[in-house]
């Protein structure tokens, strides 16, 4: 997602629910979106990391959207759990996210506090508020790089980020 593209750009993006946080995901790199399936797990790897789904033959790296960015899940997985299988340059994963609601356009100056995320591993590049609710954009590039082996770079974001974001642009 190029936030920083031109003016009344629309940017495409699903919709989703990550614990109870509305976030957005740039659909360039969502490929289709499953339902929980049978995962292996893999010894050693970081805690994001829920297993290794089977997809046409081809195994693919399952992460926790939740977890990645710092927070802890407290309940378990249904069999409704979506699973967001995206795709970078470098890597095919699947994501789990809580819920799916839709595509949505956002409009690029519609986007909010972009130099507060500009840091080389920041897990959001950009916030969007609507009528109803603050959408938070996800920087794939960010989420979608990482080693199995090397548990150094986690992206962890501070859940009182959140919350204060929300109170300063839902109060002001």
């Amino acid at each position: 997602m190029d936030i920083n593209a031109a003016p009344h750009e629309k940017l495409n993006m699903l919709h989703c629910r990550v614990l109870d946080i509305p976030v957005c995901i740039d659909l360039q790199y969502v490929n289709k979106a499953l339902l929980l399936v049978t995962l292996e797990s893999v010894p050693g790897s970081p805690d994001y990391f829920v297993g290794l789904m089977n997809y046409a033959g081809n195994s693919i790296g399952v992460i926790d959207l939740a977890t990645r960015l710092g927070f802890a899940r407290k309940k378990q997985y249904s069999l409704n759990t979506p699973i967001l299988l995206c795709a970078s340059s470098e890597q095919n994963i699947g994501i789990v996210v809580d819920d799916i609601y839709g595509l949505i356009n956002i409009d690029t100056q519609d986007v909010q506090m972009r130099n507060e995320f500009d840091k080389p591993d920041s897990p959001l590049s950009g916030i969007v508020s609507t009528e109803t609710d603050l959408l938070f954009l996800i920087n794939m590039k960010n989420i979608l790089t990482f080693n199995l082996i090397d548990k150094k770079r986690d992206l962890a974001l501070d859940y009182k980020v959140i919350e204060k974001v929300r109170h300063e642009y839902t109060d002001g």
